[in-house]
């Protein structure tokens, strides 16, 4: 029985230690310590719109903005940005309609928010440029002046993990790792990172409880 205990306790604890990870769309940006802007000078704690809602797709075009990103948090974190989602009453303009950044490319009529469109690791107090380009295809032919329009999401972890998308699994970061704070538990992973400590802990107090048992055991 003491050897289970002892080994319990490690377990219950590193689980309760796991780091947390938070993604979350344009809309809820703001329950990120993070900070964005289009121009870096006037800074908002939402993503802002790359296209106006005044844009027409235009076959065979490029349009190209820089995202600045800050970091409020007073730990070093990565960041990621993705595409959250994409809407037009057109599915040909969606097909022929990519985002794309500089570690992927994005359809938009098959928008996968586990792909991040760029990256990186931003110590407290410190911005980052991303460039992302919106193209449409050349060879769309039947979409004209149809409305498009898509948002950004923001992912945000300490430094031992990568950073996902919304709902995507955690994995280990390939980089060099640091300790941190950790971030507001919410959303998807945010979640499941709870539910392991919160095992952990029962672990915890299990293990305890069945020494002090064996002990009363042992003393009568």
């Amino acid at each position: 029985m003491h050897g289970r205990v002892l080994l319990a306790l490690p377990l219950a604890v590193a689980i309760a230690a796991a780091p947390i990870i938070v993604a979350v769309p344009a809309s809820a940006a703001t329950g990120l310590p993070l900070e964005f802007s289009l121009d870096g000078t006037s800074w908002a704690r939402t993503i802002p719109e790359l296209v106006p809602a005044s844009w027409q797709p235009v076959p065979g075009s490029i349009r190209t903005e820089t995202i600045h990103v800050r970091s409020t948090r007073d730990t070093a974190s990565r960041v990621a940005l993705y595409v959250g989602s994409a809407q037009s009453p057109s599915a040909s303009l969606l097909r022929a309609t990519s985002v794309t950044g500089r570690l992927d490319a994005i359809e938009l009529a098959a928008v996968d928010s586990c792909r991040p469109l760029d990256g990186g690791v931003l110590a407290p107090g410190e911005s980052a440029t991303f460039t992302v380009s919106v193209g449409v295809a050349a060879s769309l032919t039947d979409a004209p002046s149809t409305p498009l329009s898509f948002e950004l999401a923001a992912s945000m972890s300490d430094l031992e993990v990568e950073p996902v998308g919304p709902g995507c699994p955690a994995t280990p970061a390939t980089g060099p790792s640091a300790g941190g704070g950790g971030l507001p538990a919410t959303g998807g992973d945010g979640q499941l990172t709870a539910a392991m400590a919160a095992g952990g802990v029962a672990a915890l107090f299990l293990g305890i409880w069945a020494l002090l048992r064996r002990r009363r055991r042992d003393a009568t």
